[in-house]
């Protein structure tokens, strides 16, 4: 969006809590296009009942008096309901097409319409976005729906809450849990070192750099203001090249590896910048992405040991 408006962060008061650390096991559902859809629905599950635990443990900390229910449930009056934003077709998230899904072991998977939503301001809903949401339900025989009163996105960023490692347990491995310990002893002043007792810039990139056979400039402007403004951490989205909005058969447009080569090519021209050699660059592929049966980096492109491995 080009008419996108600039905006100050927010600053946080808990910057003392947190920190930036490198988890050196890798979960075994890495790969994640490559698994079973049992065992993708059970992630996304378990991000959904994480983010509800710890929405009810802020809730209680801020004494909002929020219950959250069950999507379908028995109240005439407003209730509150929590989950994920989704949509269960290739058209876009709009103000008339927002879904609302429910984990399954509190909301057996049921999922919601929102409705109501033109009339409300300052609005920003994404795929994948957890949330409570505020409003009256409306069920018929094909579906529920929500009048939406109040939105609660998000955590709150000034509470200083530790999160019981119970919680932890339920939801990550014992060595993650392990390395959390392990950084707590190294003291926050030593980490805010790494910061400069700032606070965590973070830039996000998110849309096509290939549309329509097309080369956009979009993420040129991008990288422009990331060596403007000199984050601390890039997170770069895909779909780079994406394969449900070509107009020509995907053979026509060249060779793929070289299209993505010059993207990474571009991205790691700016990260190697001296004025940039404390950011960190992360490249978070999309299930659209034309590539391998697994998205980039999953197996990292050019890596030594697969290209061995293809001409095998």
């Amino acid at each position: 969006n080009a008419e996108l408006a600039e905006k100050a962060g927010l600053n946080c008061d808990n910057k003392y809590q947190w920190c930036v650390k490198s988890v050196n096991s890798i979960n075994e559902n890495y790969q994640f296009l490559g698994l079973d859809t049992n065992i993708i629905s059970e992630n996304i599950n378990n991000k959904i009942s994480l983010f509800l635990e710890l929405f009810i443990k802020y809730s209680e900390k801020l004494n909002l008096n929020i219950e959250i229910s069950p999507i379908l449930n028995m109240n005439e009056d407003e209730s509150h309901i929590f989950g994920r934003i989704y949509t269960d077709n290739e058209i876009n998230i709009s103000e008339s097409n927002i879904i609302l899904e429910g984990n399954i072991n509190y909301n057996n998977g049921d999922k919601a319409q929102l409705l109501n939503l033109s009339s409300m301001k300052n609005l920003c809903f994404f795929l994948g976005q957890i949330l409570a949401i505020k409003g009256k339900k409306e069920i018929n025989q094909y579906s529920i729906k929500y009048y939406v009163s109040s939105i609660y996105a998000g955590l709150p960023t000034h509470l200083k809450v530790k999160i019981d490692n119970d919680i932890l347990l339920k939801h990550f491995n014992c060595q993650e849990i392990e390395n959390d310990i392990k950084s707590e002893e190294l003291g926050n002043d030593q980490i805010l070192q790494m910061y400069n007792n700032d606070n965590i810039h973070i830039m996000v990139c998110n849309g096509y750099v290939y549309k329509d056979n097309d080369y956009s400039d979009y993420f040129d402007i991008f990288l422009k203001i990331v060596n403007e403004k000199l984050p601390h951490v890039v997170l770069i989205f895909g779909p780079f090249l994406y394969i449900r909005n070509f107009n020509e058969a995907i053979q026509k447009i060249g060779d793929i590896n070289v299209i993505y080569d010059n993207i990474f090519k571009k991205i790691t021209k700016l990260a190697k910048n001296e004025a940039l050699e404390k950011t960190h660059f992360y490249i978070i592929p999309s299930i659209y992405d034309s590539i391998n049966i697994y998205p980039l980096p999953q197996p990292p492109f050019c890596n030594e040991n697969y290209m061995n491995a293809a001409n095998n």
